[in-house]
């Protein structure tokens, strides 16, 4: 399996503030009064309670529980793994750059797909790894990151790291959990392999339960299948082996409890994520045949988003500036196998006439 940092290693690091709710586990009773914690006293704005209930506020004023125990139990009984084989994090995002901070050291070479979510380039770059990339296989409507290719340059690079977005960002394209399992276990084995899930609901409902590697950390959201973007929450599933030196590095107050409170309201809450996700495919359908007709070329996406191929460069500006103009921001990844992308979420707002007009222009027709 994957080894951390040697620091992680030499020795156990232990959290200095495990919080209450862990000192009330471990005592087996409530703790009634919170003089331990330097909170400041139970006083809110007028506005504040008339908007938002009291309950909601004390969330705000406390510190949250550092380890998210309860949200971290919903979400082992939801995933069929035990508790101490999850992590939760301030999002995705953190969680690469957790992974990062505890697996490497600076000049160690890390691997991923030209292209592909940046931020683990940028975090990478940051602590002073080599990022080795290798390009996307295809082109058009099987544009899709290259397995074959990424691992033949693992055995040849030997990474601390590799990243892998499935389903992918910008591409949206999909590799099943058979295909990616065997990914995984050809690997060198010192390789940690860093599985970005963020989207997987969108491709295959809420998989129960989830199989987990010894040299891989599945990391997921409650961003996009939950609603819950602007709360900063996702999560890690491995092996114990692997969580424990996630636990030594990571922030301790890094989740707020509101964060926790909500995430665990929309996990238990399966209508609404399940009415989410249903329109969400709705409209990914609806773009579908829009594009079809307009000739367009749609990557076969299974996200909340969808990838248009343009035609050229200029197309791709073009399209981009022009919703600008209209207060509509859509992304222009960088090319991908010589392919201009426009990547899209998907909103009710695509099918609004104005926006629509120029979405669906055809190729090679200037848009009005």
């Amino acid at each position: 399996m994957p080894l951390a940092a040697r620091q992680f290693i030499d020795r156990t690091l232990e959290n200095p503030f495990p919080g209450i709710p862990a000192l009330e586990r471990k005592l087996g009773r409530a703790i009634i009064s919170r003089l331990s914690g330097n909170e400041a006293l139970p006083i809110y704005p007028g506005q504040w309670l008339r908007t938002y209930r009291e309950e909601f506020l004390d969330r705000c004023r406390e510190y949250p529980d550092p380890a998210a125990y309860s949200l971290r139990v919903a979400l082992g009984r939801h995933r069929g793994i035990g508790i101490d084989e999850v992590l939760v994090d301030a999002g995705v995002d953190s969680l690469i750059h957790l992974a990062l901070r505890t697996f490497t050291q600076a000049g160690d070479p890390v691997l991923c797909s030209t292209g592909t979510y940046p931020t683990f380039e940028h975090f990478a770059r940051a602590q002073g790894l080599q990022v080795r990339q290798l390009p996307y296989a295809g082109n058009g409507m099987r544009l899709r990151t290259d397995l074959p290719g990424l691992l033949a340059a693992a055995w040849d690079i030997r990474p601390k790291v590799l990243y892998l977005a499935n389903p992918d960002n910008p591409t949206g394209h999909y590799y099943n959990e058979q295909t990616i399992q065997a990914f995984a276990q050809a690997l060198p084995e010192e390789t940690l392999l860093l599985l970005d899930e963020a989207y997987v609901e969108f491709a295959i409902g809420d998989p129960h339960p989830v199989c987990l590697w010894p040299n891989t950390l599945r990391l997921r959201s409650f961003s996009k299948a939950y609603g819950l973007a602007g709360l900063r929450i996702g999560y890690a599933m491995a092996p114990v082996t692997l969580l424990d030196y996630l636990v030594q590095a990571r922030i301790h107050y890094s989740v707020c409890g509101i964060s926790q409170w909500l995430a665990e309201q929309a996990l238990e809450d399966t209508a609404y994520s399940l009415q989410l996700r249903a329109e969400t495919l709705q409209l990914r359908v609806r773009f579908q045949q829009l594009a079809d007709e307009a000739g367009l070329i749609c990557l076969p996406c299974a996200t909340n988003f969808v990838t248009l191929c343009m035609h050229s460069p200029e197309a791709a500006n073009q399209l981009q500036w022009a919703l600008l103009e209209l207060g509509v921001s859509v992304s222009k990844p960088n090319a991908l196998n010589g392919q201009s992308l426009i990547r899209i979420t998907l909103q009710a707002d695509i099918f609004v006439s104005q926006i629509a007009r120029l979405i669906f222009a055809r190729p090679g027709r200037s848009l009005p």
